[in-house]
């Protein structure tokens, strides 16, 4: 199961609740989120490849976009741009940002919004692309891969990371795959917030896969914890509470 599709395809549909929950939480969000006739599915699932396909061609792969978010509503379309660089993206006095709206409205015929948020550098598809520029530099691939591996980890955020590179390594005449793991990263947890990265390195000996594979500590769904809260404490004061009753009753 963990071999054979994403981590994050694996858990889209999934509800998830772990005993110390206060609510249940999706295992893993959708970067697509409308819904459509049936007679008009296919053209709207066109047009979102279309959004991302001229998104990449604009900005590059380079250019540091972790995560293109697709929102529609009243026939209205919400773009969400998350990128570890955006001020490269929005340009001076967001000029390439108005560029990219006029071009998305010819191309799809509707009014999108364009919105900008910073994503982090321990994103899986950041560190994937990291990587991949590394190789086409000529960098030796397990220096490139150990040091995104020591990066990430120094995050507190990050639990685990899996690196693996598949291709001509070295430019040896027979491809395989290598892989390097630090930390843990649970494929089959369905609550364990893990995400993949896929990036393709153009090298002199041919194309090199790099996949990365994060395992993150859970976001902060409940809006009310448990943090510091001492059971004891609180039958304690509950009792002193009573007694005070049971004086004032007496002394009446």
């Amino acid at each position: 199961m963990g071999h054979k599709m994403p981590a994050r395809a694996n858990r889209l549909g999934v509800w998830v609740k772990r005993e110390k929950d206060l609510e249940a939480r999706p295992a893993a969000d959708y970067f697509s989120s409308w819904f459509s006739e049936f007679n008009e599915f296919p053209d709207t699932l066109k047009k979102d490849w279309q959004i991302r396909q001229a998104i990449i061609k604009k900005f590059g792969k380079k250019a540091g976009i972790s995560k293109v978010k697709i929102k529609r509503k009243d026939k209205k379309v919400e773009v969400n741009l998350h990128s570890i660089r955006p001020a490269n993206i929005l340009g001076k006095d967001n000029q390439r940002i108005e560029e990219l709206k006029t071009q998305l409205t010819a191309l799809t015929g509707e009014d999108i919004k364009v919105n900008i948020s910073e994503a982090s550098g321990t994103d899986a598809q950041i560190i994937a692309e990291k990587i991949a520029h590394d190789l086409e530099r000529r960098i030796v691939f397990r220096r490139a891969a150990k040091g995104a591996i020591t990066k990430a980890m120094s995050s507190p955020n990050v639990l685990g990371i899996k690196v693996i590179i598949s291709g001509r390594l070295g430019g040896a005449e027979i491809a395989r795959t290598e892989w390097y793991l630090e930390g843990k990263v649970p494929l089959h947890t369905w609550w364990a917030n893990v995400e993949n990265g896929f990036a393709e390195a153009e090298t002199t000996y041919g194309i090199i896969g790099v996949k990365v594979i994060v395992n993150q500590q859970l976001p902060n769904v409940n809006k009310t914890t448990n943090k510091g809260h001492n059971p004891k404490q609180a039958y304690t004061n509950q009792n002193q509470n009573q007694s005070n009753n049971s004086s004032a009753v007496a002394g009446t």
